[in-house]
């Protein structure tokens, strides 16, 4: 069949998906049908013949003939992911031709797109409710490194598991691989009874610190007391996102905080330590909780970042991986990704918002508004806030038919602006060195002075607000008495800052996005040199 032949069969294929977790499906030539997805999912764990072929095929990279290497990289590109293990060990290869060509194979075969695949055949399988892939997905469980596939494979066992499955997920959630035994947890504590609890209670005592604390949880999830003491013991892991996570799960349990916070000196974790396991000795030898526990909010797990010099807006996924570019949108400033998986992006010196859909295609612009926009936010109502900071310094209100509704008048340079659950606004006000949450209709409700231009406010989960001081190179946290509760400093250019639901901080300064824990451990930084970067979390 011809490239061109090829080429209009697959864009029937995305016009006739029915949603873009399917018309990413179609794209790869994968139906949403348990034969065609089963055969995909086995496709990425080869058996030992096909390993042997790719061995083979590698070191044909390296043979005299070019008519043999030619056809080995045909080969090893159709083979796909199955191949990457073996093309990785060849980039180490002693021979410099296949060195060479095995790094182009792999950057080739796209670890993002693999890791993109997954997550909407995973979405797919729960979706659809597509049962009986139970011994596949497990399978495949190594090859997702993204913690968001992997939370979508935790959610198709959890939904497709039936009776029929429990003895495969027992034994897996038992002996399997880290990333397989977690994602079992949770199908095996709603089918699995008593032997649920001897695996679950097993690994939160011998496991290591992850799979001690998804034990614990699913434990805690069960009412089971034999999760307290082990999510006591784990707020002094040595990991910051293990430490948060237990306090998280032990404070939706109690009911109460002992003033724990993950990134604070060990001092201070170690005072409310104290408190915890007093709670524990006492009031935890009874307490009963409603399960399910409602602990943490997950998001998509991606990154907006506009690139005002460059006149891009790329978006990462949560390895901080390119995953998808906007080239379209001059001095891209504001960015707001939304739940349904649209973006809203605004250019600042066409004073215009863009939304993009989940897709990736434009289906909606505003009017040319009156001032350079800085800040974003979608309302309830579907309409659209825009901080104007220039001109009249204020926020208006865009209706999705592109007319202005209200606007609401603010002093002091408006450059951010966050729709908070109770209706009101939270602004950064830049020339007024404060951070103000307003009503809807401008009256103020709560400010912060004393900063020193504040670029970006985020209200977290908390309650507090983490703010982004340019001029000031620091990230503050204060809370609802504006007292501070944690602060780092001497950071350069930094615009934006957001605190994630794992208690880790994203921000961006003139070089790189970082996602980084409190105590300053770096999860990722990407480069974006010599750009005024704003970024969105979603």
């Amino acid at each position: 069949m011809g490239r061109l032949a090829i080429f209009v069969l697959l864009g029937a294929g995305v016009a006739l998906a029915e949603n873009p977790d399917e018309r990413t499906l179609a794209r790869n030539e994968i139906q949403p049908t348990h034969e065609s997805i089963g055969k995909y999912l086995r496709s990425l764990y080869p058996d030992e013949a096909e390993l042997a072929r790719i061995e083979r095929l590698v070191e044909q990279l390296g043979a005299p003939r070019a008519a043999v290497r030619e056809f080995a990289v045909e080969e090893l590109l159709r083979a796909g992911s199955a191949a990457a293990g073996a093309l990785k060990r060849a980039t180490e290869h002693d021979e410099p031709g296949v060195r060479l060509r095995a790094m182009r194979l792999l950057e080739a075969a796209n670890e993002n797109r693999r890791a993109e695949v997954l997550y909407c055949v995973f979405r797919t399988i729960r979706g659809r409710e597509i049962f009986g892939l139970i011994p596949e997905i497990i399978n495949v469980m190594p090859l997702a490194v993204d913690v968001h596939v992997r939370r979508e494979a935790r959610e198709a066992l959890l939904t497709t598991a039936r009776t029929d499955d429990l003895a495969l997920l027992l034994r897996t959630a038992a002996e399997g691989v880290p990333t397989a035994r977690m994602a079992c947890f949770a199908a095996i504590r709603t089918l699995g009874g008593d032997e649920a609890r001897r695996v679950l209670r097993e690994a939160a005592r011998t496991g290591s610190t992850r799979i001690r604390f998804a034990a614990a949880f699913e434990l805690a999830n069960l009412g089971d007391r034999a999760a307290l003491p082990v999510l006591v013991e784990l707020l002094g892991a040595s990991q910051e996102w293990i430490r948060y996570r237990a306090n998280a799960v032990l404070e939706a349990i109690a009911g109460k905080s002992f003033g724990f916070h993950s990134g604070a000196a060990e001092k201070k974790r170690a005072a409310a330590i104290l408190g915890w396991r007093a709670w524990l000795a006492g009031e935890g030898r009874t307490a009963k909780w409603t399960t399910p526990l409602k602990w943490l909010t997950t998001a998509r797990g991606r990154t907006l970042v506009a690139t005002y010099t460059n006149h891009k807006v790329h978006e990462l996924n949560d390895s901080g991986e390119v995953v998808w570019t906007v080239t379209d949108v001059r001095t891209p400033w504001a960015v707001r990704g939304l739940a349904d998986g649209h973006r809203l992006i605004s250019s600042y010196s066409d004073n215009v918002v863009y939304e993009y859909d989940e897709a990736g295609k434009r289906i909606w612009q505003s009017g040319r508004l009156r001032g350079n926009i800085t800040g974003l936010d979608r309302l309830p109502n579907g309409n659209v806030i825009v901080a104007i900071g220039t001109g009249k310094s204020e926020l208006i209100e865009i209706t999705r038919n592109g007319a202005v509704g209200p606007t609401i008048p603010l002093k002091g340079r408006p450059v951010s602006v966050r729709a908070l659950p109770n209706g009101n606004l939270l602004v950064a006000l830049s020339d007024a060195g404060a951070v103000v949450e307003v009503d809807p209709k401008g009256r103020e409700v709560w400010r912060l002075d004393g900063l020193s231009k504040p670029y970006n406010a985020d209200r977290l989960a908390n309650g507090n607000v983490l703010i982004a001081c340019y001029v000031g190179k620091r990230i503050a946290e204060y809370d609802r008495d504006k007292a501070l509760v944690w602060e780092r400093g001497g950071i350069r250019g930094l615009y934006c800052a957001e605190g994630l639901s794992d208690g880790s901080i994203l921000f961006a300064d003139k070089t790189a996005v970082h996602r980084q824990w409190r105590g300053g451990e770096s999860i990722w930084s990407k480069p974006f040199a010599g750009n005024y970067l704003y970024i969105d979390r979603y």
